[in-house]
């Protein structure tokens, strides 16, 4: 072989050398750059699988009412509190009540009405200018129905607001005490307090046990009767209680008895040198101030319902407002005072009709006013 062809061979070797080389190179550099790849959309993939998971979980919305699960109850749990409960102690009677079936009535006056009431002050007034607005917030007359309820035969008396008392104390509400027992006698109209504080305990004077209590607030009536079970009347369920279904003007009938039957405890002969008050001239009730309740039976209403006139005003839950279709404009009311009925043994003929009204404020504890309970139907 000659040189030259030596030569060429070995050229050509070194040439395929080199491609060798380069096919080796390009298929490292490909698998490398494979493998980068792979890498890099590993956490793409990771991610794009924990996104998805999270997506596609489905959201429970509940379409009916859960039943829930059961709470153990614990069998050996004390429950230890340093505040007594006090749980009321009166279980009252319905055979101490009497019962009101449901029904309408008619409750109010007619314009006749007014004018008769405004002659019985002409002819009962003591030193008093009688004015027939005295008498114009009862109009108009109206039917009403009401719901079968039970109202307390005879007014809440000393002796049963004494328990009452040495159970709750006397609170203050409404910026005054339940009961003002502090109150006096005057001259002219009431008789002090008759409730005092005796050894650390409530107690009716001597003698005072069964008279109606007097001195109370609106507020002390109130939470009397919550106490007891009850509630005070609404004014329309005390006028029903009063009058029943015939309209009549009083609790026993039409007509002031003549004849000397003792019909109530009202402003009587027993008040002559009494100023400014309705006197019922020739009547004698035998009593100045209040009277022992159920005293009169003679003048029950035609529920059976007692002392519905006179003996003391007795508070009801309204708020004193004009009656509905009323025309009658009066400054008082409103929400500032509360209904009173019934009169009370300072007041005569006009003032105790059962369709009269009278108002106080809540926070007054005068000597005529008491109060007497209900309980609605079931």
């Amino acid at each position: 072989m000659t040189k030259q062809q030596i030569t060429i061979l070995i050229g050509l070797g070194a040439a395929v050398f080199l491609v060798f080389c380069g096919l080796v190179s390009l298929v490292l550099s490909d698998q490398m750059t494979l493998g980068q790849s792979a890498e890099a959309t590993r956490p793409a993939v990771v991610l794009a699988t924990r996104t998805a998971t999270l997506t596609n979980t489905p959201t429970v919305t509940p379409t009916g009412t859960a039943t829930p699960i059961p709470t153990p109850s614990p069998t050996n749990t004390r429950v230890v509190t340093n505040t007594p409960v006090l749980t009321p102690t009166p279980a009252f009677s319905v055979s101490d009540m009497a019962y009101v079936p449901p029904g309408t009535f008619t409750m109010g006056s007619t314009e006749a009405d007014v004018a008769r009431a405004l002659d019985l002050c002409n002819e009962d007034a003591s030193d008093l200018d009688c004015e027939r607005y005295f008498y114009e917030d009862e109009i108009p007359q109206r039917t009403i129905y009401l719901r079968g309820f039970y109202i307390d035969r005879h007014e809440v008396t000393n002796a049963e607001y004494c328990r009452f008392l040495n159970e709750m104390g006397n609170q203050e509400e409404g910026g005054t005490q339940w009961l003002d027992i502090a109150a006096a006698g005057d001259v002219w109209y009431y008789e002090g307090c008759k409730i005092i504080v005796s050894e650390g305990q409530y107690r009716p004077r001597k003698g005072y046990e069964d008279h109606p209590v007097t001195h109370v607030t609106w507020y002390g009536a109130k939470a009397y009767c919550e106490w007891a079970g009850k509630r005070l009347p609404t004014e329309a369920e005390w006028e029903k209680a009063a009058r029943g279904t015939d309209g009549r003007i009083y609790p026993w009938g039409n007509t002031f008895p003549q004849d000397g039957t003792k019909v109530g405890n009202f402003a009587d002969e027993n008040h002559r040198t009494v100023q400014f008050i309705e006197l019922i001239k020739g009547y004698d009730d035998g009593y100045r101030y209040t009277a022992p309740v159920g005293t009169y039976p003679a003048g029950a209403s035609p529920y059976g319902v007692l002392d519905m006139a006179g003996n003391v005003s007795e508070w009801c839950d309204d708020w004193y407002a004009a009656y509905q279709g009323s025309t009658f404009g009066n400054a008082d009311f409103g929400t500032t005072y509360r209904i009173r009925r019934g009169g009370s043994y300072v007041w005569g003929r006009p003032s105790i009709r059962t369709s009269a009204r009278s108002r106080e404020r809540p926070e007054v504890a005068g000597g005529d006013s008491g109060f007497r309970c209900v309980v609605s139907e079931d």
